[in-house]
């Protein structure tokens, strides 16, 4: 463009109104990848970017610089392989089978190996600890772990590294007071695990968290107690006795490290979507689901598995440059159908991001009807959830289901101010359409409804008007089934109460009826989330009931199911939408007639 250019004449302001005008589009940029290809943006009516006006000469490009990025907003959506192209569904390279072996590797194998091996190793840290204070290790000494001195397994206690504190840097004292100083709800969980969970592996299976608190906050804990061991350098003969432990038969991986040393250093995170030599060298060491595999592979199972908005997202943000996050204002994640790994944690892996640009929002909005309302413990897949011998089952929406879920996604959004998200960097929107006055009457009726009794459940607990012989301990209060010191309560096998969810729980959801849409909370709903019930009258009403009483109460809802309303399509045809396209069809006939 000419220097005297009537268009550079004119003042600086009036240029950058033009230049406003030129970038924004209605709806902004939508992400064009494919997963695996982080960086490619298009517009949201479909129509590639145009920048053309940058190239009229090097001021005005100057002038541009990064501007349509300020003012668009970026929206991700859930992605999977094309539904319509058979070879993208079946092959191996496919996206649908990459999130269907992520979920397995990590969804479930990873997660169950990192749990049990959390409690296997505080008998070690425990161990190490007293070796550097110089003091007796208690139980450890007696040669008693096993239980069962079996001749092929020595006792533990002769195998385990003797430094003093001397000479071992970092000590598992330090780490110990690290990770209680990181994670201090869970101190009584690091507590317990340097005194008895050494002892009693026989109940190992059956304690399980995340204790009330948000699941990714457990599993944070966790990795952070792994890979804070893993720095002590636990003998070989240990990481055997480990191995054994989880039932792993093949110890070694190739090259020679043993696996539950790789399980400790591991460091894939639920919102990584991995390339095809990630997923090689993950099923290196962790054993896959076989079976599930080669039913997708072979066509017998149908299920779509997706990777989530926001590890699209993260996919993205990694994938340019620093100066570039620098410029964005706002990222919207569109959760339109359930995906893989824990999504609810998913934002997580935002924070680092949001940290790094303050000027950075982000606003995921989850729909209810077509992922979370759609969660189902009963069922490992979409398509058992769909199989006809299951149609009784799935019919109509439970009531059962649907607090759970709820309170899930609540609870790991206000986990992540605790975990370093920046104030007003995040938000989550609970998004009812197409249907928000049907979303409304469920919320009240249920969701509402169920915070008050969780609230009722624990205040009767305070005040001792629970019938349970003997008292709960702070574990079983939250939720874990687990006898104690080996002995059953004289009243059976202790029951956790169905009505409980996490810490807080009744807290939020009486903020996200408050709020509204005014922002009290970083939860909102876009529809009427209803007015909290009287948790006060829930405690008269059932004083000094048993907790088997009051799992039979919390589960006499006052309606059981729930129909779908227009414009919304059955209960069944929106589980079919988990379906590939040639799938879906069949099913669909078998479903006529419901």
């Amino acid at each position: 463009m000419r220097s005297d250019s009537k268009f550079l004449s004119m003042p600086r302001e009036v240029r950058d109104l033009v230049y406003q005008h030129y970038v924004v589009v209605d709806g902004g940029y939508v992400s064009a990848s494919d997963g695996l290809r982080g960086g490619r943006l298009k517009r949201a009516d479909g129509r590639p970017i145009d920048l053309n006006l940058m190239y009229a000469c090097r001021l005005v490009a100057d002038e541009m610089r990064h501007l349509a990025l300020r003012s668009n907003t970026i929206t991700f959506f859930t992605v999977t392989s094309e539904k319509g192209v058979p070879s993208s569904i079946t092959s191996d390279g496919g996206l649908r089978m990459r999130a269907a072996r992520f979920d397995g590797l990590v969804g479930r194998s990873l997660d169950s190996r990192r749990q049990l091996l959390f409690h296997f190793i505080g008998g070690f840290l425990l161990h190490q600890k007293c070796t550097e204070l110089g003091a007796p290790s208690g139980p450890l000494d007696n040669n008693d772990y096993d239980g069962d001195n079996d001749l092929d397994e020595p006792s533990v206690s002769r195998h385990f590294n003797k430094r003093s504190a001397a000479s071992a840097r970092p000590t598992a004292q330090a780490l110990l007071a690290e990770l209680a100083e990181k994670h201090p709800r869970f101190r009584p969980v690091l507590d317990r695990i340097q005194r008895h969970d050494w002892l009693a592996r026989d109940m190992l299976y059956d304690r399980h968290g995340p204790y009330g608190e948000a699941p990714s906050s457990y599993r944070e804990l966790c990795r952070d107690l792994l890979q804070a061991a893993s720095r002590l350098n636990p003998e070989d003969s240990l990481h055997l006795i480990w191995c054994r432990r989880m039932g792993i038969s093949e110890n070694r991986i190739p090259g020679g490290e043993l696996r539950s040393n790789r399980i400790m250093r591991c460091s894939v995170r639920e919102w990584d979507i991995p390339t095809a030599a990630d997923l090689k060298e993950l099923s290196s060491w962790i054993t896959e689901e076989k079976r599930l595999l080669s039913s997708i592979r072979h066509g017998s199972d149908g299920s779509v598995y997706r990777f989530s908005a926001a590890a699209s997202a993260i996919r993205y943000l990694k994938s340019i440059p620093a100066d570039m996050r620098a410029q964005l204002r706002k990222i919207v994640l569109v959760e339109d159908y359930r995906s893989v790994a824990h999504p609810e944690s998913h934002a997580r892996g935002l924070i680092p991001f949001c940290r790094e640009n303050p000027l950075l929002r982000v606003e995921r909005r989850v729909n209810l009807w077509r992922n979370l309302f759609q969660v189902d413990k009963r069922w490992h897949t979409p398509h058992q959830q769909c199989e006809h011998r299951n149609r009784a089952a799935t019919r109509a929406l439970r009531s059962r289901d649907i607090t759970s879920t709820v309170a899930l996604w609540v609870t790991e959004a206000l986990a992540l101010g605790p975990a370093g998200m920046p104030a007003a960097s995040f938000s989550l929107v609970l998004d009812g359409d197409p249907a928000p006055q049907l979303c409304a009457r469920i919320f009240q009726t249920v969701v509402q409804r169920d915070a008050a009794w969780q609230r009722a459940w624990t205040e009767s607990m305070d005040r001792g008007l629970v019938l349970v012989h003997p008292v709960l301990d702070w574990f079983e209060r939250r939720g874990e089934d687990a006898a104690r010191a080996g002995v059953h309560p004289v009243s059976g096998v202790y029951e956790s109460y169905l009505g409980y969810f996490y810490e807080g729980f009744p807290e939020a959801m009486r903020d996200i009826a408050r709020s509204g849409g005014g922002g009290g909370s970083v939860v909102r709903c876009n529809f009427d989330a209803g007015e909290p019930w009287d948790a006060e009258k829930v405690v008269r009403a059932n004083k000094m009931w048993t907790p088997a009483q009051w799992n039979e109460g919390w589960l006499r809802h006052e309606q059981l199911v729930w129909e779908t309303e227009a414009p919304l399509p059955e209960w069944p045809a929106l589980l079919m939408e988990n379906m590939v396209d040639s799938f879906a069809g069949r099913k669909r006939k078998s479903w006529r007639g419901r």
